[in-house]
């Protein structure tokens, strides 16, 4: 159906109609009141977005209006994103953004998903997973000779002689995108964080993955000021979100989710200068 058809099936008064700029994994579009998304192939995404919004309903997230085959209207929040506007911001006012953004991710990881297990399956050792995935992945790549080789065999050690610190974790419900340009603030200083097709069931530090990257030199966003603002906000998450960083080697394990990302990357955009980067430095800071 296309936004028009949607809109008017839900009987709902428009005079602006547009499609945003940012969207990703689902279109967007946006009137005065409303945003609608439209996710095609993306039905995954879609289940899991119908019943976090459905089920859960946080306060800190869009109140979701209604919902159809393949789409979802949401109130349109209306605000500024903290991309690009964080190094702006006075001490006190980062500071109580960041305790904001502390208890969502905390709210979000404390949360259970009874009933909807078959749209968070669980990896039956987490660690074992995330060792095969990274040496499947040099695998794959060293066969397209998309790695210099040498990297590929660090990548190999530096797995094999840390993978089992994976072993202790507590799992809970994962927010897997947490960027500055999903956190808006509105015009009374409060935090709205968007998109939930992502989300699945990890150990609960795993939320810090994205945010780990964008505080290093992520590949979507080459800007030196944006990497200090991920890193000033992990920072400031550890004060106000300490449970989430109590694991014994929290930086290797870091260091081992970012691996994924980054050669996952290399299958794309083989022998990219700053994944490569990002990989040596992982495997060779400890």
């Amino acid at each position: 159906m296309t936004p028009q058809e949607i809109l008017s099936k839900h009987r709902l008064n428009y005079s602006e109609l547009r499609k945003s700029s940012i969207s990703y994994l689902s279109d967007v579009w946006l009137t005065e009141k409303y945003a609608i998304k439209i996710y095609g192939t993306n039905n995954d995404g879609f289940e899991k977005e119908v019943w976090f919004y459905y089920k859960a309903a946080p306060s800190y997230a869009p109140a979701m209006i209604d919902y159809g085959d393949d789409y979802i209207i949401l109130e349109r929040i209306y605000g500024n994103s903290i991309y690009r506007n964080w190094h702006k911001l006075s001490d006190e006012v980062r500071e109580d953004y960041a305790r904001q953004i502390a208890e969502i991710i905390t709210d979000i990881t404390s949360r259970g998903y009874e009933g909807a297990e078959h749209l968070f399956p669980i990896p039956d050792l987490w660690e074992k997973h995330i060792k095969n995935r990274i040496m499947l992945l040099c695998t794959e790549l060293d066969a397209q000779n998309k790695i210099p080789h040498g990297l590929s065999l660090s990548v190999r050690e530096f797995t094999e002689e840390y993978w089992q610190i994976l072993e202790k974790h507590e799992y809970g419900l994962c927010y897997t995108d947490l960027r500055f340009d999903n956190l808006l603030t509105d015009s009374n200083g409060k935090v709205w964080l968007l998109d939930y097709e992502t989300l699945c069931a990890a150990p609960k530090d795993y939320i810090l993955d994205t945010l780990y990257r964008m505080g290093t030199s992520p590949l979507w966003d080459k800007n030196e000021e944006n990497v200090r603002d991920g890193a000033t906000l992990m920072e400031l998450l550890k004060k106000y979100a300490p449970a989430l960083f109590d694991y014994p080697d929290m930086d290797k394990r870091l260091a081992l989710y970012s691996l994924i990302y980054e050669l996952d990357l290399l299958r794309y955009y083989p022998n990219d200068a700053l994944a490569i980067k990002n990989i040596k430095d992982a495997v060779e800071n400890f």
